[in-house]
């Protein structure tokens, strides 16, 4: 089992309570239109281009097809601002390559979060690393709660701490929640 993975950050202090690795899983089912992390939404490993810093030297240009590059862009941007978006990982592979950073983050009272895309549409996966991590450093997960209730319920059961990210609320369930709820928030 492998899961896809679009980034990993290091000296994350917003994912948690202290110094944090954040996982970045790729995959999510809302395709919300604020999405913080568009290159997480396909599940798939690809080609992304980024816009910020370009030269508009052309040089990417014969390899655009449709304005999504071809791996041939890759190599030609001056900048490098084309990459692949999209690593496989099994969990043991993840869980060699960051635990020499767990005496770091542990000692900053930190640990590992999970987040994505939607880190639940993995939840195999995440399911697998989050056993591997046990006892070895605060484990977290950043989500939407889109899954099933089985599967929420196995995430929640593994997990030290959930950053739970509601997404959107019908009037109905407006309205039932208390103002002073509301505005502490």
């Amino acid at each position: 089992m492998k899961g896809n993975i679009f980034s990993i950050e290091e000296f994350a202090v917003f994912d948690g309570p202290g110094i944090r690795i954040s996982v970045f899983l790729k995959g999510c089912p809302l395709c919300c239109m604020w999405c913080h992390s568009p290159e997480g939404q396909s599940s798939e490993r690809e080609l992304i281009r980024s816009p910020n810093g370009c030269l508009n030297c052309g040089a990417c240009v014969p390899f655009l097809g449709g304005n999504e590059p071809t791996e041939k862009a890759l190599t030609v941007c001056p900048r490098n601002l084309i990459r692949l978006c999209g690593e496989a990982f099994t969990p043991e592979e993840l869980f060699s390559r960051l635990s020499p950073k767990l005496d770091m983050v542990n000692s900053a009272g930190g640990g590992i979060t999970f987040s994505g895309g939607e880190p639940l549409a993995q939840s195999e996966f995440l399911l697998s690393c989050l056993k591997l991590f046990k006892g070895k450093t605060h484990r977290a997960v950043q989500t939407s709660g889109f899954a099933d209730r089985n599967t929420f319920k196995a995430v929640l059961s593994e997990c030290d701490y959930m950053l739970f990210d509601l997404k959107l609320m019908d009037k109905k369930s407006i309205l039932s929640i208390p103002l002073r709820a509301m505005i502490s928030y």
